[in-house]
């Protein structure tokens, strides 16, 4: 706490932490596959897709719906773990501590 402010010196603690968290998320990258296995994506903490993989497989079906779908429940996958992350971290730093709007800060 910086001595002297009070409640003050701990909200502005606070936010240099966040704003510490916001800079590690975006860094953070997140794996989501479906569930056939035959798609894997990567996303960072912007949301932003930085890797696909695709099994051979679905290549050698030749079945563009089923690789559509794939993509989708993938890419899903992937940014739901990174809500999961940024939502325990948030947390962690807040100590549970409700912050009402704030708290949607991240999603």
């Amino acid at each position: 706490m910086l001595k002297g402010l009070g409640d003050l010196g701990n909200i502005m603690k606070l936010q240099k932490e966040m704003k510490r968290m916001q800079k590690e998320l975006k860094r953070n990258e997140t794996e989501g596959s479906s569930s056939d296995g035959l798609i894997s994506i990567v996303v960072n903490g912007e949301f932003e897709c930085k890797k696909v993989s695709v099994n051979n497989d679905i290549l050698q079906q030749s079945n563009a719906s089923k690789l559509e779908k794939s993509i989708q429940e993938a890419f899903t996958n992937a940014v739901l773990e990174n809500k999961k992350i940024t939502e325990s971290k948030m947390r962690e730093l807040t100590g549970g501590m409700d912050l009402g709007a704030l708290g949607n800060m991240f999603s």
